[in-house]
């Protein structure tokens, strides 16, 4: 655990908060609690622009509060958070999870391999209640398990890694012109232009509290599919046409339908199985739709964007 050579680096730990007052004070009271040694790593809360209570219960613990007002993005947030970092890694977590004790010095295992520029960790649901909080831990929902497993190339979602300063800086930070994906983004520009590698470090472990309403888990799910859209943009590798993306939105609807309503017949003798098991194809079917209208609507909003730019351009060009 920590550094071979006995020297721990210094970690500044960045947390971007956004109306997070029901879940910020477990956070921090987790962070502030690391085994990591104290004089070796620092905590920054970036308040972004919260209307609750936010700002005032991060006020109240051992951390550097600080503020991004100029751009309403969790990935803005997490730039504001580098420039005032001083650590030699960079880590970030959410204000929805809560870190074992052990995190920061599991997190930073391997930091002597020079070809490492990024550590991850594992993300696990954060004592799941609801039916949609036990249908996202069932479906590895915010999971560096799934992402470091991209079949395109790994990536590190910002629950849960750090990344080496200088390398950070020198990749421009994250995309705050993304509305998600930014933690893929990040990832692959690491390995791609900066010729570094993830490390999985599995034991270190952040719990994440997933969605509890319906309509926040549809916007989760909506703001995926917008940003895979960018992504696939970006990176020609990891795209798919939309005409793929239409066959696979109707193929999983079609199926999960077919699969939800057999459930419902089985109900009289399946009661046992919990109300998980009766909603998740439904569930699945809600999820896959809010990603598809998502990449739908900038996949559209794209093509207008660059159609307006093309005549403008034709303009010029007629007026020259």
């Amino acid at each position: 655990m920590g550094s071979a050579t006995g020297t721990w680096p210094f970690v500044s730990v960045v947390v971007p908060a956004y109306n997070a007052a029901k879940t910020i004070a477990a956070c921090l009271e987790s962070l502030t609690a690391q085994d990591y040694p104290g004089d070796r790593r620092e905590i920054i809360v970036v308040d972004n622009n919260s209307s609750d209570a936010t700002a005032a219960i991060a006020a109240r613990y051992p951390v550097r509060l600080i503020h991004e007002r100029g751009r309403q993005s969790s990935y803005a947030a997490r730039n504001r958070g580098l420039e005032a970092a001083r650590g030699e890694l960079v880590a970030f977590t959410d204000a929805d999870c809560v870190a074992q004790p052990d995190w920061l010095s599991r997190l930073v295992d391997g930091y002597e391999d020079e070809t490492v520029g990024a550590f991850a960790g594992r993300v696990a649901a954060w004592e799941p209640q609801t039916v949609l909080e036990q249908f996202a831990e069932r479906r590895r929902q915010v999971s560096n398990d799934a992402s470091m497993a991209c079949s395109f190339l790994p990536y590190a979602m910002t629950a849960n890694v750090a990344y080496r300063r200088q390398l950070l800086e020198a990749l421009g930070g994250f995309d705050a012109l993304l509305i998600s994906g930014g933690d893929a983004d990040l990832s692959w520009r690491l390995q791609l232009n900066g010729g570094k590698s993830i490390r999985f470090n599995r034991a270190a472990v952040v719990h994440h509290k997933h969605r509890s309403s319906l309509r926040s888990f549809w916007r989760q799910h909506w703001m995926y599919g917008y940003g895979t859209a960018m992504l696939y943009e970006r990176y020609p590798g990891y795209r798919k046409s939309l005409g793929v993306e239409t066959t696979y939105w109707a193929k999983r609807v079609s199926r999960f339908l077919i699969r939800g309503l057999s459930r419902i017949v089985r109900w009289p003798v399946r009661r046992g199985e919990g109300r998980v098991y009766f909603a998740e194809h439904f569930l699945e079917i809600i999820c896959t739709t809010a990603r598809y209208l998502g990449l739908v609507q900038c996949a559209r909003s794209r093509r207008r964007t660059s159609a307006t730019g093309r005549a403008a351009a034709e303009v010029a060009h007629a007026v020259r």
